[in-house]
């Protein structure tokens, strides 16, 4: 990427970028432990997988994916329980301790995904 005209911007103009193709209207609704949201077995609300722009390469990942954690919204629907199956941790080890960091909302519902939406 080092010599395309994208990787020549401003990376605060890269940022706003990455905002505005990574910015979803409704929150991710994650459930049965499908917490990972590198899946490509989540059965996303839009048509594209989420960090689709991130699998571009291994640079424009390491700017963007920390963006896509800090501004979306997430739901985890499931029965909320202490110890070994608390659905936060769950979902945390399942993102990486890095993105978990990064993470801007989080709620945990009991329920199914007609609920959360």
């Amino acid at each position: 990427m080092d010599t395309s005209p994208f990787a020549k911007l401003a990376p605060e103009l890269r940022n706003c970028i990455y905002e505005l193709l990574l910015k979803s209207a409704r929150p991710f609704v994650l459930s049965g432990g499908a917490y990972n949201t590198h899946s490509r077995k989540i059965d996303y609300h839009d048509q594209r997988h989420p960090l689709s722009l991130a699998f571009v390469c291994r640079q424009i990942y390491a700017e963007c994916v920390l963006i896509f954690y800090n501004i979306n919204k997430f739901v985890l629907l499931g029965q909320p329980t202490f110890g070994s199956n608390n659905l936060f941790p769950v979902f945390r080890g399942a993102i990486g301790k890095v993105n978990s960091e990064a993470l801007g909302s989080v709620t945990m519902q009991g329920g199914s995904v007609n609920d959360a939406n």
